[in-house]
């Protein structure tokens, strides 16, 4: 597996990790005017960039597996 700036690995990677990103920002806005808590929007956004990365690598692996069964 070849990685290069410019690879559909790197694009899906960041798509996916702003998709969860928006998802626990508004998660997070809402449960802050509900219970006033404070949460780390630091943490959350680290989260979201190593969720995004699985997602991305679990996608590309069954992109591979169906392109060898073909």
């Amino acid at each position: 597996m070849k990685f290069s700036l410019d690879s559909a690995f790197y694009k899906r990677w960041l798509r996916n990790s702003l998709y969860i990103f928006s998802i626990f920002s508004i998660v997070n806005y809402i449960s802050e005017s509900i219970h006033d808590g404070s949460y780390f929007f630091i943490v959350i956004f680290g989260i979201c960039f190593i969720v995004g990365f699985v997602f991305s690598l679990f996608n590309l692996n069954l992109q591979e597996r169906k392109d060898e069964r073909t």
